[in-house]
């Protein structure tokens, strides 16, 4: 829900776009597969390979390992000049820098992935390439109710599979274990919960 926001009702993403995620966890993944569903083209950067190969498996036109190339130019290359919409899925400096310097010219950037507060979750911004560039940048959180009937009649309608993104099954007494690991984006896919008995 949160992917779904980000992507069709803030960044207004529509068939064709180029759409530059940054990061593959729930989030990350998430927005791939909506993107796929509407026929926008996502690429993926993450810097694991069995990221990147689930999220070719849930809709990616092209994968990235951002520690073996400079994402930037991976995106722009790809993309032929540039990606429509970049989505930080990761919530970082370099992520949220990356994702919008892989914008061609008009593009937007959403920024779905939480930063730091204070000193930490400030990023420096070149202003001008901003201006020249026509760039906007968007900010997004969470899901209003109101939207909820969209997503579902995407699911029903068999454009979006979020049991695509489920990678496994814990019981309610092992839920520290996958946020315990998502704090070192130590994660792979979605783990739900099926047994809520202690």
């Amino acid at each position: 829900m949160t992917s779904y926001h980000g992507l069709v009702q803030v960044g207004q993403v529509r068939p064709g776009d180029w759409v530059a995620v940054y990061g593959a966890g729930g989030i990350g993944l998430a927005a791939v597969q909506i993107a796929a569903g509407v026929g926008a083209l996502p690429v993926v950067v993450a810097r694991h390979d069995d990221k990147l190969e689930l999220a070719r498996k849930v809709g990616a036109a092209a994968v990235i390992n951002g520690t073996r190339t400079n994402p930037v130019e991976a995106v722009k290359e790809v993309t032929g000049g540039g990606a429509d919409l970049t989505v930080d899925a990761v919530g970082a400096r370099e992520t949220m820098l990356n994702g919008i310097n892989s914008l061609r010219p008009g593009g937007t950037h959403v920024q779905i992935g939480m930063l730091s507060q204070g000193p930490e979750g400030e990023v420096p911004l070149t202003v001008d390439p901003l201006i020249i560039n026509e760039t906007s940048l968007k900010g997004s959180w969470g899901m209003p109710a109101v939207e909820f009937p969209k997503l579902l009649a995407q699911v029903a309608a068999g454009k979006l599979s979020p049991g695509a993104l489920v990678t496994g099954e814990i019981p309610l007494s092992r839920v520290n274990e996958p946020l315990d690991a998502m704090t070192s984006f130590n994660t792979l896919g979605i783990k739900v919960i099926t047994n809520f008995a202690n």
